[in-house]
């Protein structure tokens, strides 16, 4: 999909008005200091971090989910994932290499048609950010900083 013009006084059609990005579907916050404790996938849900939208056919979405937490271990690691009911999205690994700072992981996926061939199809989606630990705990921080789940139309 390229890039579209318009000029002034244009009246745009239907399908013109559809494929202008709509921004910012769904956002949430993680919602509590959740000790994740899962060593393996699919994980354990985030408290809070779900999204359920709504979507035209042919949409580019992204989601991001951003994740912060202090490990009770130097050598754990965690995995951040973004699931469609049992559909893994895509991941990413992180791990603070001690026990006493602040680690942040975000993953972004991106559903686009045109590019990629993976729009979603038009109807009602739940996405949900899961996570597990390599060995050891993580205790999630909480807050808009440090836990935030967002759905885009781009």
């Amino acid at each position: 999909m390229g890039q579209q013009t318009f000029v002034d006084g244009q009246v745009l059609t239907g399908a013109e008005a559809m494929a202008i990005p709509q921004g910012l579907l769904a956002a949430c916050n993680n919602s509590g200091a959740q000790v994740i404790s899962t060593t393996s996938a699919p994980g354990t849900a985030v408290t809070g971090m779900s999204i359920a939208v709504t979507l035209a056919s042919n949409r580019n979405i992204r989601l991001r989910a951003i994740v912060s937490g202090v490990f009770s271990s130097a050598s754990a690691s965690a995995t951040v994932a973004i699931y469609e009911g049992s559909t893994e999205l895509g991941a990413t690994n992180f791990g603070a290499g001690s026990t006493s700072t602040v680690d942040d992981g975000v993953v972004d996926v991106i559903l686009a048609t045109g590019i990629l061939g993976t729009s979603p199809s038009a109807g009602a989606h739940t996405y949900v950010v899961k996570m597990w630990c390599s060995t050891g705990t993580v205790t999630l921080q909480t807050g808009t900083v440090d836990g935030i789940f967002t759905c885009d139309d781009v």
